[in-house]
């Protein structure tokens, strides 16, 4: 199962997958394949993908693997 939030929070704020793998240290298409829920994230991805590029938001919120329903 994909990421699904994160990566609509990535597409609403116009960030480039290219800026998220460079900053990681890994290919674009190696952060494909996390995104996609087909490799895991490691907990220092994840922190530092939101200190980098959702200080807003929390890791539950960018990492959940379904979107909430909001009324």
């Amino acid at each position: 199962m994909e990421y699904s939030v994160l990566i609509g929070e990535i597409a609403k704020a116009h960030i480039n997958y290219t800026e998220i793998a460079k900053a990681l240290g890994i290919t674009r298409d190696t952060l494909r394949y996390k995104l996609g829920g087909k490799r895991p994230f490691s907990i220092d991805e994840a922190y530092k993908i939101r200190d980098l590029f959702f200080p807003f938001k929390t890791i539950e919120e960018l990492f959940s693997r379904e979107r909430t329903k909001t009324s």
